[in-house]
């Protein structure tokens, strides 16, 4: 195997490696919003909730400030994604570019020895037109 073939193997690889990195990272973050969104319509139904009942009212002032902290948590998650996706993305792109490098190389190679044969080609059927015609066939 070629050696430009085998970098060709890896980078096609590592780019992929990359993406399924990238589209987990992103399943998280959506997951993470997700979660927001739902305690965010708890926390609603326990307002009302809270509002129609003394006792649930008493109570509701622990589970909002508990709720706060499980919302942060979830948007520090969502922010933490969003940063390493930045990274993967930047990391993706540079893979990307050193695919195309290698197989733009590769295709220059290709093209060189087709026109170094095609040279050898009409080299060798020049050479056979001379010698005919010294012969006089």
């Amino acid at each position: 195997m070629n050696t430009l073939q085998t970098l060709i193997r890896l980078a096609k690889r590592e780019v992929d490696d990359l993406t399924r990195v990238l589209a987990d990272l992103e399943t998280q973050r959506a997951a993470a919003l997700a979660r927001v969104v739902a305690l965010d319509e708890t926390v609603a139904a326990e307002q009302a909730l809270a509002a129609r009942h003394a006792l649930a009212g008493a109570a509701y002032g622990g589970y909002a400030r508990a709720v706060m902290d499980d919302r942060r948590a979830l948007q520090g998650d969502v922010s933490r994604c969003e940063q390493e996706a930045a990274h993967v993305r930047a990391l993706l792109e540079a893979a990307y570019v050193e695919l195309k490098k290698v197989e733009t190389l590769a295709d220059w190679r290709a093209e060189r020895r087709m026109i170094e044969t095609n040279k050898r080609d009409a080299a060798a059927l020049d050479e056979t037109a001379i010698i005919r015609a010294a012969r006089g066939v």
